[in-house]
């Protein structure tokens, strides 16, 4: 009866609970006793109840045979919390039987993705109007971020260059060191290029 952190729901047809593992009762705070006959729509937050979500996201796993989406769920005492469900039509030979349903707590998975979102909307926003070029790159060199005047300077747009090696935009014999640059700054982090600020030439996308 224990699936890892996995609420597990088996319903009929119409959507009633036939059954709820004992992780149901921790995770989704609701007891046995409380939720067995009862329609799933108990699981839902009151605004989409208003809307039918529950007999729409039946309805759809029933169509396509399977439904997976991040759903907030609510608890016995009306906390909520955002789950990733997924409700699996349950067939006897072409009989369908009921449904199967899946969900696990992802509240902090969201809250990680949002923040992290925001820290690169954040900084994509420093890109696009810092006056100055900037170009960010990882460990590898490889390009993770162009500003709009960097786009100006160089003569490529961002979409060109995500992902390509920082030293494209150097001409030689400082593009075929670059690499080598950097690993030695990785290994000892001693500051001989990397680290240290100093007149370079770049190369734009004309060969100037």
């Amino acid at each position: 009866r224990q699936a890892g952190g996995h609420v597990l729901t088996l319903l009929d047809p119409a959507g009633i609970v036939l059954s709820y593992n004992e992780e149901g009762e921790r995770a989704e705070c609701w007891p046995l006793d409380r939720v067995l006959g009862q329609p799933h729509d108990l699981f839902y937050p009151p605004d989409e109840i208003t809307a039918g979500r529950p007999c729409a996201d039946l309805a759809a796993a029933l169509h396509e045979g399977t439904l997976e989406r991040e759903a907030w769920r609510v608890c016995e005492n009306g906390a909520e919390y955002l789950a990733r469900l997924t409700i699996s039509a349950l067939f006897e030979g072409d009989a369908h039987r009921g449904f199967a349903c899946i969900s696990r707590d992802v509240t902090d998975e969201a809250a990680v993705r949002a923040s992290i979102e925001t820290r690169e909307q954040h900084l994509q926003s420093i890109l696009d109007t810092v006056p100055d070029a900037m170009v960010i790159i990882d460990e590898r060199g490889l390009i993770t971020s162009f500003s709009a005047a960097a786009e100006r300077l160089f003569g490529y747009s961002e979409a060109e260059v995500l992902g390509a090696n920082v030293s494209s935009l150097m001409p030689s014999p400082d593009r075929e060191r670059h690499d080598s640059y950097i690993g030695r700054y990785l290994s000892t982090s001693e500051r001989r290029i990397i680290g240290i600020g100093r007149i370079v030439v770049g190369q734009r996308r004309d060969g100037t």
